[in-house]
This record gives C-alpha cells, structure tokens and sequence, in this order.
C-alpha cells in the first residue's frame, strides 16, 4: 500500500471520514486500539474505527506536533484541548508487511485528562463498546 500522503496523513484522513471506507481501505481487518484511556485493547475494524471517530468528536482541537515514521510503524505526537483540559500525547501506528495498519495505541497524559478522556469515551460509547474496556476493575 502506498500513498503520496504521510502515514500521519492518511491517519488523520481515515478518521475524519465519516464512511469509513477510507479507514477500511487503511487497516487489517483485526485491528487493535490500546492505550492510556482503555482498559484492554479494543479489535476489529468497525469497532476501532467507532472509538477513533468518537474519541476525534472529544477534542475541541487538535495539532500534530512532531512525527517519526519508520518502515512498520510511526509515533505522531499531539497537543489537544477537550473537556476543558489541556491533553497531550502520541499516537503509535504499526503498519504490517502491505502497509496497512496493524494496530493504533493513543497514549493521553497527563493523568487527570486520561481519567476524564476515557470517562467520556466510555459515556459516549455506551450500549455501543463493552464498557470494560474503559473500567480498570473489568479487565
């Protein structure tokens, strides 16, 4: 799979779309999401790309402040604002062997935006995601 477009490109394009034919086009059909504001990983392609499109729906704004790229992953780091906190963080993408993404992990600090972030999330994705995912006590 190659692209014109950075990973960080495509990653922000895919998610911004509300289809999710161009998150399709971008990841392995068992995916996974980790990170800070999860309990255990979520997997699969239509349940990562609800969580990626919700948690996006959180934040106020966003910037992308610095990118690595290597050839089976990238870290893209990021400054947000969201639920009246500053947040900060970074994204890491595993690409497989065709360039397709493997699995994302979104690491939020500081401590009091990832309790808050994954309270929310969690609310927002209620009746859709398992809550455990968002609850320390269910994993």
């Amino acid at each position: 799979m190659t692209s014109a477009l950075s990973l960080q490109e495509r990653y922000a394009q895919a998610v911004r779309d509300d289809s999710g034919e161009s998150f399709a086009a971008l990841t392995e059909p068992d995916i996974t999401l980790s990170g800070s504001v999860f309990a255990w990983p979520i997997t699969g392609r239509a349940q990562v790309q609800l969580a990626l499109r919700t948690a996006s729906g959180i934040y106020d704004e966003l910037t992308f402040t610095g990118a690595t790229e290597l050839p089976d992953r990238a870290y893209l780091e990021w400054s947000a604002r969201g639920l009246g906190l500053e947040i900060h963080g970074v994204t890491v993408i595993a690409t497989g062997q065709a360039g397709a993404f493997t699995s994302i992990a979104l690491h939020h600090r500081p401590l009091g935006a990832v309790l808050a972030f994954s309270k929310e999330l969690s609310r927002r994705l209620d009746g859709l995601i398992d809550p455990s995912h968002f609850d320390a006590t269910s994993a």
